[in-house]
């Protein structure tokens, strides 16, 4: 494990710490002296002796990269279908355009706001988890996806292309509506990166191949 303390000048008490940390094997962290501090990091497990942080200390750990060449024209869906926690929404994704997004290369489009809606599972839809990871190709999906078009259909909430430009990033969070604009002009691409985060200290599932229950 990757052994480190994290502190202000001389060992003092920092303001804010923005750390990120790549330690596959584990961190130990000796001294942690900051007010508040944001710790990122693939390490398999994370330890601090001893910590003074008054305010909030977040750990957080990217569980999943996707790197997209062209529009991926994906329904509209919700992560927390994909991967979730107990309690819910504390998981993230983070959207980088690796170039500039417009409404011909198949941008990206979201629902602004409807993260309040409900976190729904298959069973909230009338479907049964199909056990099935290839996800995507399954009948079960599709019909997931006729469900949620139904339903934003339905709602106040209207989707929103993210034009956005070269090294821009959109961070959403876990049950927002989002998914992938029709390919206008074939002859483009659309590069971008996705990377999805869990925050620490909670049940993971997979709805798509079973109920929280279940798991």
């Amino acid at each position: 494990p990757l052994k480190l303390d994290l502190s202000g000048h001389h060992g003092s008490i920092g303001t804010f710490a923005d750390v990120t940390v790549d330690a596959p094997a584990g961190v130990d962290v000796g001294d942690l002296k900051f007010i508040d501090s944001l710790l990122t990091t693939n390490a398999s497990h994370v330890s601090v002796a001893n910590a003074y942080v008054p305010g909030t200390f977040v750990l957080t750990t990217p569980f999943q990269t996707l790197n997209f060449r062209v529009a991926t024209q994906q329904r509209a869906h919700s992560d927390t279908i994909h991967f979730n926690t107990l309690p819910h929404g504390f998981m993230c994704g983070v959207w980088v355009a690796l170039e500039d997004a417009d409404a011909d290369n198949g941008p990206l489009f979201y629902y602004p706001g409807s993260q309040r809606l409900p976190v729904f599972h298959l069973d909230d839809l009338g479907l049964e988890p199909n056990g099935e990871p290839n996800d995507h190709a399954s009948s079960t999906y599709a019909r997931y996806e006729d469900r949620i078009s139904q339903i934003l259909d339905k709602s106040a909430y209207r989707p929103r292309q993210a034009h956005l430009k070269k090294g821009q990033a959109l961070i959403w969070s876990a049950n927002i509506f989002h998914g992938g604009s029709k390919l206008l002009d074939r002859a483009r691409t659309r590069k971008s990166q996705v990377t999805h985060y869990y925050f620490p200290f909670c049940i993971y599932y997979t709805p798509l191949l079973a109920s929280p229950m279940q798991q």
